[in-house]
C-alpha cells in the first residue's frame, strides 16, 4: 500500500479543473487494525442502539481472536517453497514463447490466404496446438444472423416468429413455452406498431425474392426502407424471472436479432465479463468509456477527448435500442451515469434538452 503522487490532468478544454488523487500511506500496524476489524468492534461497542450487523460484530473476536494473533510465515528469500502463495507458476516463458510462436504461425498463414492448416511447431505439444486451432475457429465462426427481404418486409412479428422456429431446429432444441413467447410479443409489439404506420412498409413491391439483408448494392437500398428511426421512444421494458426461465435467451435468441433486423444499429452491455461473454456484449465500462479513475458525478460526466467523441458518434447516436443482461446487479450509480452519458452523446442528433435529462423523453431520446 502507498505509493507516489499520481496526478491526474484532463485535457485542454477543463485543464483548470485538474484533479489531484493521493494514495493513502498505510503503515503495518494500522494493516493489522484492519484486518483485525477494531474499528467495527468498538463501534459495535459502544452505547446505544445498533443494528443487526453490528451486534454480530461482538461474536467476531471470540471466534477468530486466535486467528488474528497469529503472524504471518515468513517471505522466504528464494520465493521458490511448494507451501507458499509464492510458488513459482506451472507455466514458464519457455513455455509462453512457443505458443506465441505458434500463433505467429497461425496469423502468417491466414494472412497468406492457405486454406491447408499449417504445421505445428517443433516442441509444441499436438494435444496444445490442436486446442490452439480448434479455439481459433471457433472464435472466426461469424455470428451474424440474415434476414430475407421478403420477411422483412411482412414486420417484426413474422421475423421474431421466425427466429422461435429457428430455435426448435437447433442442437439441442430450444423451445419456448407460451408465456415465453407471450413475454417476446410485448417486447416485439411496439416495434411491430411503429413498422405498420412507416409509409411504404408493408405496401412496398420492391422485394427480392432469396435476397438478405447483408448483402450490399439494390438489396441495402431495399433494406433502407424497413429501418426504423433510432428515437421512436420505445418504453422501458424489464424482464424479471428466476434464474435458468429463460431470459437471457429469449434476449439472445428472438429479441435481440428482430431488433437488430429493423435498427442501424443496437447495442448489447452487461455489469460484469462473465455475463458479457454470455450475452455477445460489452460491458457498462466498456461501452460507454469509462475507467476505473472516471467519476460517476454527473458534473464529471462528458465527452471529453476525440477518441471519445468518435465513439459516441459510432455507437450512441446510431443505436436504436439497447439491452442489458444482469441488470439488477448494475449499481445505481453506473446506471445513473450511462443514462447521462447517452442523453449528451444524443442531445445534438435527437434534439434533447439537457436541463430535463432526467425526464422519460430526454433519456438518450426515448
Amino acid at each position: 500500500m502507498g505509493g507516489d503522487q499520481d496526478d491526474d490532468v484532463e485535457d485542454e478544454e477543463y485543464s483548470s479543473e485538474m484533479t489531484v488523487r493521493s494514495k493513502v500511506h498505510v503503515d503495518l500496524n494500522r494493516c493489522r487494525e484492519m484486518l483485525a476489524r477494531k474499528d467495527e468492534i468498538e463501534c459495535a461497542s459502544g452505547s446505544g442502539r445498533h443494528q443487526e450487523m453490528e451486534t454480530q460484530m461482538k461474536k467476531y473476536p471470540n471466534f477468530l481472536r486466535s486467528i488474528n494473533n497469529e503472524l504471518l510465515p515468513a517471505i522466504p528469500r528464494n520465493k521458490i517453497t511448494s507451501t507458499t502463495c509464492f510458488a513459482q507458476a506451472p507455466h514458464n516463458a519457455d513455455l509462453a514463447s512457443k505458443h506465441q510462436q505458434a500463433m505467429k504461425i497461425i496469423i502468417n498463414n491466414r494472412l497468406g490466404g492457405d486454406t491447408i492448416a499449417p504445421d505445428a511447431p517443433k516442441d509444441l505439444h499436438s494435444t496444445a496446438w490442436s486446442a490452439l486451432l480448434h479455439r481459433n475457429a471457433l472464435r472466426d465462426t461469424p455470428k451474424c444472423q440474415s434476414v430475407e427481404i421478403d420477411d422483412m418486409a411482412r414486420g417484426p412479428g413474422h421475423v421474431a416468429w421466425k427466429f422461435i422456429q429457428a430455435c426448435r431446429e437447433e442442437d439441442p432444441p430450444i423451445a419456448f413455452n407460451d408465456e415465453q413467447i407471450d413475454c417476446i410479443a410485448l417486447q416485439i409489439w411496439d416495434i411491430e406498431q411503429a413498422f405498420q404506420k412507416q409509409l411504404g412498409s408493408v405496401s412496398s413491391p420492391a422485394v427480392l425474392p432469396g435476397a438478405h439483408t447483408l448483402a450490399g448494392g439494390q438489396t441495402q437500398a431495399i433494406r433502407a426502407k424497413y429501418v426504423l428511426p433510432n428515437d421512436l421512444g420505445l418504453p422501458r421494458a424489464l424482464i424479471v424471472g428466476g434464474g435458468g426461465c429463460g431470459k437471457t435467451t429469449m434476449l439472445e435468441k428472438v429479441i435481440c436479432p428482430t431488433y437488430e433486423t429493423f435498427f442501424e444499429l443496437t447495442a448489447r452491455a452487461t455489469p460484469s465479463n462473465k455475463s458479457a461473454r454470455l450475452f455477445n456484449a460489452k460491458t457498462v465500462h466498456s461501452l460507454n468509456g469509462f475507467r476505473p479513475s472516471d467519476s460517476l458525478r454527473t458534473v464529471n460526466i462528458r465527452i471529453r477527448t476525440d477518441t471519445m467523441r468518435k465513439r459516441t458518434r459510432a455507437v450512441h447516436e446510431r443505436c436504436g435500442a439497447l439491452f442489458l443482461d444482469e441488470y439488477g446487479q448494475l449499481p445505481t450509480t453506473l446506471w445513473h451515469g450511462a443514462c447521462l452519458l447517452w442523453t449528451i452523446a444524443r442531445q445534438g442528433r435527437y434534439n434533447l434538452k439537457m436541463d430535463n435529462y432526467h425526464r422519460p423523453r430526454e433519456i438518450r431520446a426515448g
